[in-house]
């Protein structure tokens, strides 16, 4: 429960000791329950190193200890667990089985977190697939969800408010470069504006959510017109992801620097290279043609 709590604000080393410490007495003890919620927790902390395959094995082998045990509540996270990694190295398709199967095993268990992170991630599934309707139709039932959150709920939320943020505001992008009618861009406009404020809230409370509060803002910035505060707003992002030593979201603030620069200024290749870079050394996939855009 400390490294719980210490995973929040982001205090690594201890985390780090702590889950190691426990997983190693349950184990120890055969207490496969409690192992399990171990291996959660140091698959999280992977996660937000941008460890995506350690995170994914860890996820794979607390399943395997809770599906030993017919421990229902524990095995919807471990799904969701499972596609967030799949999704993060390239392998959307495969998410989304996992996902579909998340949802239906936790309508057994009360645990409102795992509802949200799913269909966020879900949606974010949707995206990567090229699915927009089911993507926002998606983000719109996580959005509910978040909706009737208290902030004790939110613990493991992170990916679950942030995606439905990116969601919103990738597809409110991806209308304006088509141009699409303003009606339908407000209609986007709208829902982004109340994902941002949620993970602004989600941030307040929990560090770790600092790094993607400020990237998402940046982009709702962008896309109301205001470069200036966007480009602050994502360097407050990659100061922060630097803080808190999280890779991953070190790599989202450089795309987002990088692909709204100037065609001409020399940072924007930097950016984007530093970028590439880090995406290279995660083994994470993202599209990073849209910065030819």
């Amino acid at each position: 429960m400390t490294g719980i709590y210490k995973s929040n604000v982001g205090k690594w080393g201890e985390i780090q000791a702590a889950a190691e410490q426990a997983a190693a007495i349950n184990e120890r003890l055969g207490e496969r329950r409690w192992w399990a919620e171990d291996l959660i927790l140091l698959a999280f902390m992977a996660y937000y190193h941008g460890q995506f395959a350690r995170g994914l094995k860890l996820f794979s082998e607390a399943h395997s200890l809770s599906q030993q045990i017919n421990n229902i509540q524990q095995q919807p996270w471990e799904l969701f667990g499972q596609a967030h990694g799949l999704i993060r190295l390239g392998q959307a398709d495969e998410a989304v089985p996992l996902l579909e199967k998340a949802l239906t095993a936790s309508d057994e268990v009360t645990d409102l977190r795992v509802k949200v992170n799913s269909y966020a991630l879900l949606a974010l599934a949707r995206l990567r697939r090229g699915e927009p309707e089911l993507a926002r139709a998606a983000a719109t039932d996580a959005a509910q969800r978040i909706a009737k959150a208290r902030t004790s709920d939110v613990t493991y939320s992170l990916e679950g408010y942030a995606d439905v943020a990116e969601v919103y505001l990738a597809l409110w992008e991806a209308n304006a470069q088509n141009g699409q009618p303003a009606s339908e861009l407000r209609a986007l406009a709208a829902p982004a504006r109340q994902a941002c404020k949620a993970l602004h809230q989600f941030a307040g409370v929990y560090p770790i959510g600092q790094p993607r509060d400020w990237l998402w803002q940046g982009l709702y910035d962008w896309l109301n017109g205001k470069p200036a505060r966007a480009q602050q707003a994502w360097r407050k992002s990659l100061e922060r992801a630097g803080q808190l030593s999280m890779r991953y979201d070190e790599a989202l603030a450089h795309y987002q620097i990088g692909r709204h620069l100037k065609a001409e200024d020399q940072a924007r290749l930097e950016h984007l290279a530093r970028a590439r870079e880090i995406f290279s050394e995660l083994g994470a996939a993202y599209d990073l043609a849209r910065a030819q855009n």
